[in-house]
């Protein structure tokens, strides 16, 4: 009984830290107004507690619940499979724009200083 209820915590802490990823990715990372971010919390929410309310639900007989849940179920897998595949590229790009700024702010420096030392003499 406790390896059952183990794992169906563990179940849970997972599918609910797949939902904060995706709600990072899609509502936090792409909104600035508190407004619009608001119905991107609740949807994140009640989808989160969608998935374990199918499992449950349609062990009991609830079986209307079993098409919005599964289909969420296989969208919520397919979205974490396609952000996690986009983020290699993501982080590359931005490790090439953080190094070219780089050397932009050194060649700034060294422009302004040589120019500064030649003005001075």
């Amino acid at each position: 009984m406790l390896a059952v209820v183990a794992l169906v915590g563990f179940v849970l802490v997972v599918i609910g830290l797949i939902h904060l990823y995706l709600w990072k990715r899609l509502v936090a990372d792409t909104t600035t107004s508190r407004r619009l971010r608001r119905p991107g919390v609740i949807a994140a929410a009640l989808l989160t507690l969608l998935v374990p309310a199918t499992m449950a639900g349609t062990q009991n007989g609830l079986y209307w619940l079993a098409w919005p849940g599964y289909v969420w179920l296989a969208l919520m897998f397919y979205l974490l499979v396609a952000l996690a595949v986009l983020e290699v590229p993501m982080l590359v790009a931005r490790r090439m724009l953080r190094r070219r700024a780089v050397a932009a702010a050194r060649a700034t420096s060294i422009g302004t200083s040589s120019t500064a030392s030649a003005t001075s003499r």
